[in-house]
């Protein structure tokens, strides 16, 4: 859909009511919470939702990922992106409603793990929520509350929540570290495991033609998870332990969006690695964006902002491994 000037304002201008009206529909009462907020040198328009009696914070909408999606994708239209978006919204509010009492006990503490958040983008949501600020990163906890099969929900750790289970943030962060349930739900599968499986959907739908080469020229894998976000396993010790084997020593690191990393072994392919990282971001909009930087993982330092041999090291944004 070709996106004018004409719907930028319209859209702008009736964002917030439009957000609260598609919530009502799926059963939510709302505030929103309007902000500008910034990441990757790009400011943005984020609509926080405030849903219900509690007043609890959930998941918001970014303006420019509405206009993103609209524009991409021509047989929809715009109101009925923002009613997509809104009903994921519900959805996560209503199994919070209905599961309040499971949430707010210690038990669920079992499905801890940590989230690293780009700090300039959610400064109203990590206000809700217990974290420690590291710069352009910060490091809060979610809860991933596995349901049917391999299907779940990914809920966002409130300071209510943190309270009412009688544990400080860095008891919490400490067990959602060492969480091994967690690093089990992060699927690992290397570059060559991923073209195997292209080549074997070749062979099924087009009888072998157009093979992409196996021949595995460096050590590469994809990390995403089903219904969690992955980002968060390069904090803990154990998974970096199995990285670093499987990688037999130190490697670079992408955040991807859409809940991908992505690891290489060698320097050899930084420009693509640079291109792949603003392709993604820019394919997966702002609601999944954690930097555009691209990360050196060392099992000493934890992940740090990576920089050519020749420029000088930036430390502002590091997100380190607590010492074990």
């Amino acid at each position: 859909m070709e996106w004018s000037q004409w719907m930028t304002e319209y859209y702008r201008d009736n964002m917030e009511g439009t957000i609260r009206s598609s919530l009502e529909k799926f059963g939510v009462t709302v505030e929103i919470h309007k902000e500008k907020v910034m990441a990757g040198g790009k400011e943005a328009e984020f609509y926080q939702c405030v849903c219900g009696e509690r007043k609890d914070f959930f998941d918001g909408i970014f303006f420019e990922d509405v206009k993103r999606l609209s524009e991409g994708i021509e047989e929809i239209e715009t109101d009925e992106i923002i009613d997509a978006l809104c009903e994921g919204i519900a959805d996560q509010y209503h199994y919070a409603e209905a599961n309040h009492e499971k949430l707010f006990d210690k038990n669920i503490t079992q499905y801890l793990f940590p989230v690293p958040m780009n700090t300039g983008l959610h400064r109203c949501l990590l206000s809700e929520m217990p974290h420690e600020n590291r710069g352009k990163i910060s490091v809060a906890l979610h809860l991933g509350i596995p349901t049917v099969g391999e299907s779940g929900y990914d809920i966002s750790v409130t300071n209510s929540m943190l309270e009412s289970w009688g544990m400080t943030f860095h008891e919490a962060l400490e067990k959602a570290l060492h969480n091994s349930w967690y690093i089990e739900q992060c699927n690992v599968l290397s570059s060559a495991d991923i073209l195997r499986m292209v080549n074997q959907q070749i062979d099924k739908e087009w009888g072998g033609l157009y093979q992409v080469s196996e021949e595995d020229t460096q050590k590469a894998y994809t990390i995403y998870g089903k219904y969690i976000k992955t980002e968060g396993a390069f904090l803990c010790p154990d998974f970096l332990d199995m990285m670093h084997e499987k990688m037999e020593g130190d490697f670079l690191v992408g955040f991807m969006g859409a809940n991908e990393v992505q690891i290489f072994q060698d320097q050899g392919n930084l420009e693509d690695m640079k291109f792949e990282i603003e392709f993604a971001n820019e394919r997966h909009g702002f609601f999944g964006y954690i930097s555009d930087q691209i990360y050196s993982c060392s099992k000493e330092r934890g992940l740090e902002p990576f920089t050519e041999p020749d420029k000088a090291k930036l430390r502002n944004d590091s997100i380190s491994i607590p010492q074990r």
